[in-house]
């Protein structure tokens, strides 16, 4: 079952041969073609759609058998189904893989089903976090927990191929629906979002289709097409192209995390316990997010899409990579470089999200390394050595 957000939704199905099972509610005169003056409630198969946009419909209120098959005005259809039944329709297989959206403020995505009782902050299991709207592509049910592909996060290692980050979710955590083009994206770590009675608290990243502003209250469409509203100053609009104001943004959106724990596979400004927050690659993740840039979700992709900048080419926003050791080309640790000598980060050894700079860090400046040096990371107990790399994604 499925709330879908309009006809669009149904002819995406019906293109890819999966017909769908939709309610109605129309008065007499409603829907013209109808083999019934109107009804409270019933049950018909969507098909197809004409050349001109109208519905193929398969109607069992037809007299026989050469009665079931209806055309019905597109804009009447509208009306008795998206608008009275608020896009209610019963999905029909074969399912999987096809597309689902993240359908709760954030869903973990982990690497197998797992049983949790509690959050815990260094979870190997716990691969991401996807926030409200994200797209997913569905590729295996196992009881209640659903095998995907997170298309906003893309990873390259597993697969040896560009794609989007594998793992699984909880079923409940997805809704069958195509987000509506957003052209906002929420810019506090949390946002209050009202809904009638109902209030959702969503994560910074989260991406919203705008319908109107006044008073400084926006208006905002959801999956399922209802309307809600949330603070204007809550919502950041990315330019087209970046300026500098996009740099500044992203050094903003990545401050709104100092001070909480360092979090494997944190992705999100909503979380259980809300002394968490997220890991290095999920902080930059989140901070390039607000500018409009879906980055790999990991370090080491982050680095492989990224484009090679020299030290002298540093500029406010852009990436500092981190290998293992000095031996090794697998990056482990990303930082968001904050102009002048300094860096914040969410670092793992000190169990937090903090400011630093490349001396405190590294033990000189950032006038004396360059991209591909090997550097002594002074930030452990006992220092280790390692290489380190500069990128950019403007």
């Amino acid at each position: 079952m499925a709330r879908l957000s309009g006809l669009a939704d149904l002819e995406r199905e019906a293109a890819e041969g999966r017909p769908v099972a939709v309610s109605v509610t129309f008065g007499e005169g409603e829907l013209p073609g109808s083999p019934m003056k109107k009804t409270g409630g019933h049950l018909l198969v969507v098909g197809g759609f004409t050349e001109g946009g109208d519905v193929i419909a398969y109607d069992p209120a037809g007299a026989g058998r050469d009665q079931v098959r209806r055309v019905y005005p597109r804009a009447a259809f509208h009306k008795v189904w998206r608008v009275n039944k608020r896009g209610l329709a019963y999905l029909i297989g074969p399912a999987l893989p096809r597309r689902f959206a993240v359908g709760v403020p954030v869903a973990d995505l982990w690497s197998k089903p797992v049983k949790r009782a509690a959050l815990k902050l260094d979870d190997p299991e716990h691969r991401s976090q996807l926030l409200y709207g994200e797209s997913v592509t569905a590729l295996e049910a196992k009881g209640d927990w659903v095998r995907v592909r997170a298309e906003e996060q893309e990873s390259f290692l597993p697969a040896g191929a560009w794609q989007g980050y594998p793992g699984w979710l909880k079923a409940s955590d997805l809704k069958a629906a195509e987000p509506a083009r957003a052209d906002a994206v929420v810019r506090v770590r949390q946002a209050l979002l009202h809904r009638g009675a109902d209030i959702l608290t969503l994560s910074v990243g989260t991406r919203l289709a705008r319908v109107s502003e006044s008073g400084g209250t926006s208006l905002v469409r959801l999956l399922d097409a209802t309307l809600a509203e949330i603070a204007t100053d809550a919502l950041y609009i990315p330019p087209a192209l970046p300026t500098a104001a996009s740099r500044a943004e992203i050094i903003r959106t990545a401050e709104l995390f100092l001070g909480t724990s360092y979090y494997w596979g944190g992705r999100s400004g909503v979380q259980s316990d809300p002394r968490a927050g997220v890991d290095c690659s999920g902080l930059v993740s989140l901070a390039y997010r607000i500018h409009g840039r879906d980055v790999p979700r990991d370090s080491h992709e982050q680095k492989l899409h990224g484009r090679a900048v020299r030290g002298a080419e540093l500029l406010v926003g852009d990436l500092v990579f981190l290998t293992d050791d000095e031996t090794s080309e697998r990056v482990t640790h990303v930082l968001i470089f904050t102009g002048g000598d300094g860096l914040i980060e969410s670092r793992k050894s000190s169990g937090r999200v903090l400011r630093t700079t490349f001396l405190e860090r590294f033990g000189r400046p950032l006038a004396g390394i360059e991209t591909g040096d090997v550097v002594r990371d002074i930030s452990f107990s006992k220092p280790r050595r390692r290489r380190v790399f500069f990128g950019s994604y403007f």
